[in-house]
């Protein structure tokens, strides 16, 4: 269901932050553009199909079914952000032209054109004044703007239902910040709806009823057999949207993100992903489902940061770099003694890395924050402590991981789901967030490990590593890793050294609504330098792979316990450079659409009008000429009244032989004036050449008039004119007294 809104008074969607002398600001996103999030629109349409009800005295229930219930329940609905008409074709365009090094639509330009600055006091009752401190500046949309965006159902909705949300729709008239004080007036459009009254009341009291729809009797059971070959399958997710992979954090009222996509969550997308696709109430009874994501033999690996055609992986804890170190070169504590250069202030380097001959390439994933907050609807405000922000991956950032298991169930996945389909993971997955994209590669065999490795090598945690003590609890430690590990290879460990973070962790089970027992493991990049008892590093190499191709510790079949074999090359020190934003070298003019020519447009203008007011200010200052106010304000609703040079100049020349003529003469403003569009031409012609604006086909009085250029500049030429008055006279008067 497409909805379009339209706004029909300022409005303030808030960012909840404030930047510089504005006190709240509209939000955008990271080119300026404004949105409405989807959150925000699913809250507002909820609070309205709560006040539909109540009118209309219908059941509730109805309310939950679409919308969800917090927390327990998820509702046949989500919501994609309102987006800019046009918004995909505008974003590309703003790329192109910042690759063709043309800024005329810089982000704070861009911000300009959707936007302008309103400010509110509170009055003193006692005094009738404005109350001192009380003065609040608010960066709001302009009216007129038109937002669109889908409304999506797990399932053709019911004629009561669909009745339910559109007449939500028409009832929602106000929104953001400070609705109740003028601001925030809209109108939604519901497309390819009907939108008579009288017949959306009839479909809300139709009898039908919400029933889920199942094709599971009509599929049949994946007829497959287990092929015995262990084998791996790459997979790519595409973030189309912001991510919320929600970790522990700190701040209460915060969710902080994982930079990486953990196996659990890829399992669980996955595995609601076959339950949509072939209707399965009982899940568990299906063989192909209990054989690849219940019984634990395939295993789901985390999914990394994919930049610049490599995979960046957690970087091992041995490897320092200086801290201020220009040369960029990084060092591996396990090979101190080899290493041939002076430590002044180490810092361990963290993040994720690719390690590639002697070369280390270090990324840091960027991360946005959105504010968000939960609202009493009969108050009208928001509740006390229910303000909170997200932290997400940005849309458009890529991650590559691995499943490996048998190779029937692998080419069962992609046969049942294909080769790519788009998903939701993360938190809050029904409004604003975690759009992704899902692809497979071919299905590959699980390399071998290769034999040249003696007694002592480097095993480095890819993922929290979960180890259980002789009671049965977590406990990240030295011993009971070395335990693990004997157990696993075979062998006796002689010695290992570390270089280890540890971490705490819970998943949330939404079926049972609440969060599983908190996990403490070893952080990812945690690493261990092992040595094997003399004699024994011979019966270790098949074990190993086993290692390498499961994981190691607990619960591995979600993607912990990822383990990686000498991550860090086993270089001594090597060279180390941070990954940097792509440099754009194309200069060719783009062709852009429609949107984007308006907003180009609209921003030129503004820089010209701001072109204008600048010169005439400054040409104001240079003249040393004086006129009375009087003749200041005459001269200006001269300007106004005339609708064109020549029409002006009739009028202005009336003044040749009188008073007021003399005094402009002696100022020397007769003849600037006569000739009133020479100085504002002149200038937008500059302009003009200066901002090549032939290459886009765009002429100078398509942006602004020849005479209402005339207009601007000369206007503000007086008024400047009367500010310095003012301050010749309050400098008088100081020098008198």
């Amino acid at each position: 269901m497409k909805v379009t809104l339209r706004t029909h008074s300022y409005t303030l969607v808030g960012s909840g932050e404030g930047t510089g002398l504005i006190d709240s600001d509209v939000i955008f996103d990271e080119q300026g553009i404004p949105f409405i999030p989807a959150r925000r629109l699913k809250g507002l349409l909820r609070e309205s199909a709560t006040e539909v009800c109540e009118i209309l005295d219908k059941n509730k229930n109805m309310v939950n079914y679409l919308f969800g219930k917090p927390g327990t329940k998820e509702g046949a609905l989500s919501f994609e952000n309102l987006l800019i008409q046009d918004y995909e074709g505008v974003k590309r365009d703003l790329r192109s032209l910042k690759d063709a090094e043309i800024f005329h639509l810089s982000k704070e330009r861009l911000i300009q054109c959707f936007t302008a600055i309103r400010q509110q006091t509170a009055i003193d009752p006692e005094t009738g004044t404005a109350l001192e401190h009380s003065l609040r500046t608010y960066r709001v949309l302009k009216p007129g703007i038109t937002f669109e965006g889908q409304i999506l159902s797990r399932e053709p909705l019911p004629k009561s239902y669909e009745a339910l949300l559109i007449l939500s729709c028409i009832n929602l008239r106000r929104i953001g910040v400070r609705r109740n004080r003028g601001f925030g007036r809209i109108k939604i459009r519901v497309e390819n709806s009907a939108t008579e009254l009288e017949k959306l009341l009839q479909q809300l009291d139709s009898p039908d009823k919400c029933t889920a729809s199942s094709k599971e009797a009509l599929i049949k059971e994946t007829d497959f057999t287990l092929s015995g070959k262990i084998s791996k399958l790459p997979y790519t997710i595409k973030t189309l949207s912001p991510v919320v992979l929600a970790k522990p954090s700190a701040d209460m009222n915060t969710v902080d993100t994982y930079k990486f996509i953990p196996g659990s969550t890829v399992r669980g997308t996955l595995a609601n992903a076959i339950i949509t696709n072939r209707s399965l109430s009982s899940a568990h009874e299906d063989r192909f489902f209990f054989e690849a994501f219940l019984s634990n033999r395939t295993l789901f690996g985390n999914a990394f940061p994919f930049l610049e055609g490599r995979v960046f992986f957690p970087t091992p804890m041995e490897l320092h770099a200086e801290k201020n170190d220009k040369e960029s070169k990084f060092f591996n504590w396990f090979n101190l003694f080899y290493y041939d250069g002076e430590l002044h202030n180490p810092k361990q380097i963290g993040g994720f890395s690719s390690f590639s001959q002697s070369e280390l390439t270090g990324a840091n994933i960027e991360t946005m924050i959105n504010f968000h907050g939960a609202r009493d609807r009969v108050a009208g405000k928001n509740l006390e402590g229910s303000i909170f922000y997200y932290e997400s991956v940005p849309s458009g950032t890529e991650f590559k991981g691995t499943i490996i298991g048998d190779e029937a169930i692998l080419n069962g996945l992609v046969e049942i789901l294909g080769k790519e389909f788009e998903a939701k993971i993360g938190k809050s997955k029904s409004a604003q967030y975690g759009q992704v994209q899902v692809q497979y590669d071919s299905v590959e065999e699980f390399p071998p490990v290769s034999d040249n490795h003696d007694k002592e090598f480097v095993l480095t945690l890819l993922s929290p590593g979960i180890l259980y003590n002789e009671w049965g609890y977590p406990d990240p430690s030295i011993r009971c890793f070395k335990t693990y590990l004997e157990a696993s290879l075979g062998a006796t460990v002689e010695s290992i050294e570390a270089f280890t973070k540890t971490e705490s962790f819970e998943n949330h089970v939404g079926i049972w609504g609440c969060s599983e027992q908190r996990e403490l493991a070893f952080s990812p990049g945690s690493s261990f330098h092992i040595t094997l008892k003399e004699g024994e590093d011979h019966v270790f190499l098949s074990k190993l792979a086993a290692i390498l191709e499961r994981g190691l510790g607990e619960r591995t079949a979600e993607g912990f316990g990822q383990i990686a074999l000498n991550a860090s090359g086993g270089e001594s020190s090597g060279k180390f450079r941070k990954l940097e934003s792509v440099t754009f070298t194309t200069k060719a003019v783009p062709e852009i659409c429609s949107k984007t020519l308006d907003l180009l447009k609209e921003s030129l203008k503004s820089s010209l009008i701001s072109k204008l007011r600048g010169e005439a200010f400054r040409t104001a200052e240079k003249n040393r000429g004086t006129i009375t106010n009087h003749l200041i304000s005459r001269l200006k609703d001269m300007i106004s009244i005339s609708s064109s040079t020549s029409e002006f100049v009739k009028r202005f020349r009336e003044l040749n032989d009188k008073t007021a003529g003399k005094q402009l003469k002696k100022a020397a403003l007769w003849e600037p004036l006569l000739s009133i569009s020479e100085h504002p031409t002149r200038i937008a012609d500059s302009f003009g050449k200066e901002a090549k604006i032939e290459r886009f086909g765009i002429d100078l009085s398509e942006l602004v008039p020849k005479y209402e250029a005339c207009k601007i500049y000369w206007l503000c030429f007086l008024d400047a004119k009367r500010l310095m008055n003012k301050l010749m006279k309050k400098k008088g008067s100081e020098k008198d007294g």
